[in-house]
């Protein structure tokens, strides 16, 4: 079962700033905020300070927002910035809704692991182009 949908923002290095941004022009409140050095994840000393994950709220709306991950570089490009993240409650239900998009033309972007913050997670983009973000909290 689906428990809810955040859009999530991708940014290739500059995600502090547009956070700045949201704040003055949308007076968005940032909820949480990690770098890639606070979470452990990168050893690229360029991209320590990088925002991992951020959450912020526009009015009543949550949005989810971070730098590019070293290895997702070739992935990303201009227009492809924004992903769905489904929170889902269990792991087979990730699994299977990843393969379904597999098999229907989809491409895996990140295959199903287990994750930093203590999740199953996997990014899939369907054969229309739209990418999905499933995660299952542990």
């Amino acid at each position: 079962m689906i428990k809810s949908s955040t859009p999530f923002l991708l940014f290739d290095g500059n995600c502090q700033n547009a956070l700045d941004l949201y704040v003055s022009v949308f007076h968005a409140t940032i909820v949480e905020k990690m770098t890639f050095e606070e979470v452990g994840y990168t050893n690229n000393k360029d991209s320590l300070n990088y925002i991992a994950n951020s959450t912020f709220k526009l009015g009543e709306s949550i949005f989810y927002a971070g730098d590019i991950v070293d290895d997702g570089r070739e992935q990303w490009q201009k227009g492809n910035q924004v992903s769905i993240w489904l929170e889902l409650s269990d792991v087979d239900e990730l699994m299977q809704i990843e393969r379904q998009l597999l098999d229907t033309g989809g491409k895996s972007i990140i295959r199903t692991h287990e994750t930093f913050w203590n999740s199953q997670y996997t990014k899939v983009q369907d054969k229309y182009g739209m990418i999905w973000e499933l995660n299952v909290q542990l």
